[in-house]
């Protein structure tokens, strides 16, 4: 099976894609990267380029939550930002997702999402990368 055809049946599972019209569309416009460990694939303070789905591999979302109450919902890929005052990290998998929100947003990350691969290599579905 292709990587294509493999990554088409993961985004499959995704709640927020409604349909194969929106699959298809996503997977035409989209590409792939890869990473190894330790890579650092965002940091906080900067802007989400696109969306990315994890296809294999996991990635660590950490961050600090200070306790700030905003007028505006923060721009984090972790749930527990919103759960816990002070540091937090949490580990996210195939076939979750990060940036939708700050790239929906276009709002800069409150999180820094690195590569933890335990084996072989991580990637990630970019998914309407910004120009």
């Amino acid at each position: 099976m292709s990587v294509r055809t493999e990554t088409r049946e993961l985004m499959k599972n995704i709640s927020w894609i409604e349909n194969e019209e929106m699959l298809d569309m996503i997977l035409t416009g989209s590409d792939f990267s890869t990473f190894s460990e330790d890579d650092l694939i965002l940091d906080t303070g900067h802007p989400h380029e696109d969306v990315k789905v994890i296809t294999s591999g996991v990635l660590q979302v950490s961050g600090v939550n200070e306790g700030k109450k905003y007028n505006m919902l923060p721009n984090t890929d972790s749930l527990w930002y919103f759960v816990k005052t002070g540091s937090f990290c949490e580990y996210l998998n195939a076939p979750e997702s990060i940036g939708i929100l700050g790239y929906l947003l276009r709002t800069n990350s409150d999180t820094t999402v690195i590569c933890t691969k335990k084996q072989g290599t991580v990637f990630i579905f970019n998914i309407g990368k910004m120009t």
